[in-house]
């Protein structure tokens, strides 16, 4: 293959898509290792760069759950939340109880797609 363009995209929709969900969604530690800790701004015209999939600790963790980020976004409760670019990388590279953290960490990111259908009308 000479060029990226030269890669019929259509035919391998299916595989490529399976193969992101499970890289962003589910990755493996060695991924969630090297891909977590390149460096990115989300702020174009400032220089502070952070890593993809920060180290979050378990409080930090789970305070990215569902029912705790509800509570905040509704005003009911007063607490920084440190984010993560990639919340599963960050829950991955932490090592202990991965499934619980991804489940919670679903349900909010459902919640959030439910208000944004439905509530913003």
């Amino acid at each position: 293959m000479e060029s990226i363009g030269d890669v019929d995209c259509a035919k391998d929709r299916k595989v490529i898509r399976k193969l992101l969900k499970m890289f962003m969604g589910k990755p493996a530690p060695e991924e969630a290792e090297l891909f977590g800790r390149l460096e990115f701004s989300d702020d174009v015209l400032e220089d502070d760069k952070q890593q993809v999939a920060v180290y979050l600790n378990e409080a930090e963790l789970k305070a990215n759950h569902a029912a705790n980020k509800a509570l905040v976004m509704l005003g009911l409760k007063q607490e920084y939340i440190k984010e993560s670019a990639w919340y599963e990388g960050s829950a991955v590279r932490y090592g202990k109880h991965v499934r619980w953290h991804l489940v919670w960490y679903r349900a909010y990111k459902y919640l959030l797609y439910l208000r944004q259908m439905y509530w913003k009308r």
